[in-house]
């Protein structure tokens, strides 16, 4: 469209002088034009794609923005997928908040247990055609399974090349993927909704106490809803009471028989990600802190205590004692510092 041609033919000036909110897949920049603030998205292709993204983000929000969830508003789409222009919002991060593993108030888990069920409550019959039986048809959530220790296994293949010897100072075992294998015959058949995949502190806006607007649509599929469920856990950090709170909220259900049994099948799913996490993340920071201010201590100090957390969380997994000399954050960092070669 004519009218926002003005991006298109001033983008490199644009992103070099607007403030930005820096994502893995995707750098946001803050702008102005004619009085009216926008959030301009710009995917970033110099990037390792460690997750399973299938559909376009674009066509996602086209979707999401008909429903009442609370999600950015999509404006515009470049035709070279260049750019994406958002409406601003205007509220704070939780992560600004409530920091990596700071406790979260317990309104938390009872208002994204409500949100998150809207989600997978849409309709998607009709909708995000040719989307659907890529990763497994509904409501095989075995071939799901399946799929995503395929992916992940992939990852850590590839990976190996290079960081065989970290994953080894690690403690990595010779099999990463066998203890959370075997969950596969626990796990049973539902149907498919639309899942975001992503829904974390650093990915939820707020603009008022009892709502969050919900970032970063990139990670979408249909899938099993425990894994949607299973990934928020992983990343929010919530209690266990918090987790059981969330479930009677999904399920509007306070007989903790009934959702007890949700949660141990929900736990397979975050056993993966807790494997998973090891695998990327320990690449990702170890990039990271190359790519960084080698004079910048604190800032790589805080990539060693957020990987020895989730470091700590694939041990138990592999039944690996973290009683052990690689358990803390100098140890940790010296390991990510040599593993950049």
């Amino acid at each position: 469209m004519e009218q926002y041609d003005w991006i298109a033919y001033n983008l490199e000036n644009i992103t070099d002088n607007s403030d930005c909110y820096k994502g893995y897949y995707n750098h946001n920049y803050f702008i102005q034009h004619n009085g009216q603030k926008y959030v301009l998205r710009v995917p970033q292709t110099n990037c390792d794609i460690m997750d399973i993204r299938v559909i376009p983000e674009a066509e996602v929000l086209h979707f999401v923005n008909k429903s009442s969830i609370p999600s950015p508003r999509l404006i515009y789409s470049d035709p070279q997928e260049k750019f994406y222009l958002h409406g601003f919002i205007d509220g704070h991060l939780v992560n600004d908040q409530y920091y990596f593993r700071k406790p979260l108030p317990n309104y938390f888990p009872r208002i994204l247990g409500k949100q998150m069920q809207a989600l997978h409550s849409l309709n998607i019959s009709h909708g995000f055609p040719g989307y659907h039986h890529i990763i497994a048809k509904s409501p095989d959530t075995r071939g799901f399974y399946s799929y995503l220790i395929n992916h992940v296994s992939n990852l850590y293949k590839g990976f190996r090349r290079q960081y065989n010897l970290m994953y080894n100072s690690f403690m990595f075992p010779s099999d990463p993927f066998a203890a959370v294998a075997e969950d596969l015959m626990q796990i049973n058949p539902r149907k498919f909704v639309l899942c975001h995949c992503d829904i974390h502190r650093k990915n939820l806006l707020t603009t008022q106490p009892l709502q969050f607007i919900i970032l970063d649509w990139e990670m979408a599929l249909i899938g099993d809803p425990f894994y949607d469920i299973a990934v928020h856990f992983h990343k929010m950090g919530y209690s266990q009471p918090q987790k059981e709170l969330f479930i009677a909220r999904y399920y509007n259900y306070k007989d903790t028989e009934f959702y007890e049994k949700f949660l141990n099948e929900i736990e397979i799913y975050i056993r993966l990600e807790q494997v998973k996490s090891a695998i990327v993340d320990s690449v990702r920071y170890s990039k990271d802190i190359l790519q960084d201010d080698n004079d910048d201590m604190q800032k790589q100090i805080d990539y060693a205590i957020r990987f020895q957390y989730k470091l700590n969380k694939a041990w138990q997994v592999w039944g690996v004692s973290e009683e052990n000399p690689v358990n803390n954050p100098i140890a940790i960092l010296n390991i990510l510092r040599q593993s950049t070669g």
